[in-house]
């Protein structure tokens, strides 16, 4: 097993992309919001590489970018630094978080409204205690005003949700039809969620936005070799992504004398309760008879190439400078950063149609169709949901039909995605909740709120 990311191959490589330039800072030291009112952004940023935090941080700054401020709180004051450890934030978040989100943790209103709550829900009692903690609203022993500030406030309380399954319980969807608005990433998450019973009036779709300035979209200068399909994935190894059931499809549709190569760079140790580990799923798929008549274990080695070392951000620029053909397997993605960058860069796509990945697949990507669903391990402890099915047969076709880009150009979806537009669409919800409520001073201040240039 090689923990190798990047290395020779057969291929003709294209030329090294140097030294990438630094992505700008958003919002730098003293440039810290002293206003009377702001938005309050609250969600998990403080770590680096996490999917989620990373969302938060590109929502928050998208939407102060408006003009509108911005106060960005997080749930628990802590995040997991690149040795895996969770440590307290106020030993110091990553250079490269206070770069994207500076002043927006320090800023100062009298008055935070409306309210932003960005997390990750898996029971209807977690989403109870995170839109009206119990303990932190109560006026005096007049219980009918108590409960008329708990309504009042969830009614301005906008909830960003993710969802990898297809339904939720009743209990959690009567929780968040509670809110004032609710935003997603994708489109199955709002027809999911209007399926399982929550207000379809309330709920909006709020992409992930993305920077165009950001370096990924200078790879799209390299000059392609389509000679060799260079597959790749970057993600936690984890059952939901079926990195396993990738490795054996990988080695069944191919031969070692098919000019391919798959890398993934996975995260998380690779170690999950009744999955079997990156070197177990090499072996495992090496057992089969199938594989065992085509390929060594040397060869196999040659590649497949499993990455489980921290790398930093410029170790994922170059995968997706290096490589051309993601591969988006999972059993379930509300959005999947990995596969987003991948189209960001020019790259083509090999993607499961269970999720939000298909609404900026482009026509020259392979879809794995996931027709069928089927119930989520009980390690996740999700309640009895389900997932889509991945099947090996329809993997290794999807792999075989894919084709390497012989150029680089990302979809004419992806204008939709840059941080401008999602930030004018985050402006637009939050005024009409604010208009909905009747919150009209704070509504007046933050359209009198000149916007950034």
């Amino acid at each position: 097993m090689t923990d190798q990311l990047m290395g020779d191959h057969t291929a003709a490589s294209p030329p090294a992309p140097g030294q990438l330039e630094r992505e700008k800072p958003y919002f730098g030291p003293g440039t810290e919001a002293d206003v009377p009112f702001a938005v309050l952004y609250q969600g998990e940023y403080e770590t680096l590489g996490d999917g989620t935090a990373m969302a938060v941080r590109r929502h928050a700054r998208a939407l102060a970018a408006t003009g509108i401020p911005v106060k960005l709180l997080s749930f628990s004051g802590t995040y997991v630094n690149a040795q895996g450890v969770r440590q307290p934030a106020h030993l110091g978040i990553p250079d490269a978080v206070e770069r994207e989100v500076g002043a927006l943790r320090h800023t100062s209103a009298t008055t935070l409204t409306p309210q932003i709550k960005h997390a990750v829900v898996t029971s209807a009692e977690q989403l109870r205690n995170l839109l009206t903690p119990r303990g932190a609203i109560w006026v005096g022993g007049d219980m009918l005003q108590t409960v008329r500030l708990r309504r009042d406030i969830c009614r301005r309380t906008i909830l960003y949700t993710v969802w990898e399954r297809d339904g939720i319980d009743a209990e959690m969807a009567s929780e968040m039809s509670r809110c004032g608005e609710l935003w997603v990433p994708c489109e199955q998450n709002r027809s999911m969620l209007i399926a399982s019973g929550v207000h379809a009036h309330k709920i909006v779709v709020v992409p992930h936005p993305y920077d165009p300035d950001d370096a990924l979209n200078k790879l799209l200068r390299r000059k392609p070799d389509p000679s060799w399909r260079l597959f790749y994935s970057i993600g936690r190894w984890e059952p939901r992504k079926a990195y396993a059931e990738l490795i054996e499809a990988f080695l069944r549709a191919f031969t070692p004398d098919d000019q391919v190569l798959l890398t993934i760079k996975y995260s998380g140790g690779g170690h999950w309760e009744n999955y079997p580990t990156p070197t177990e799923a090499l072996e495992r798929a090496l057992a089969l008879p199938e594989v065992a008549s085509k390929w060594s274990a040397e060869q196999a080695l040659q590649r497949v190439r499993l990455a489980g070392q921290h790398v930093s951000r410029d170790g994922i620029l170059e995968l997706h400078f290096y490589n051309n053909l993601y591969v988006s397997c999972s059993h379930g993605e509300a959005f999947n950063f990995g596969a987003f960058e991948a189209k960001q860069a020019g790259n083509r796509m090999v993607y499961t149609t269970f999720g939000g990945v298909r609404d900026y697949a482009a026509s020259d990507d392979v879809d794995i169709p996931t027709l069928e669903v089927e119930p989520v391990p009980e390690s996740y402890r999700w309640g009895g949901a389900r997932w889509g099915a991945v099947r090996v047969p329809e993997l290794m076709a999807a792999l075989r039909r894919a084709e390497a880009p012989t150029e680089y150009r990302q979809p004419e979806c992806l204008a939709s995605y840059r941080s401008d537009r999602i930030g004018a669409l985050m402006r637009e919800r939050v005024l009409a909740l604010l208009d909905r409520e009747a919150v009209h001073e704070p509504a007046e201040f933050y359209r009198a709120h000149k916007e950034q240039p």
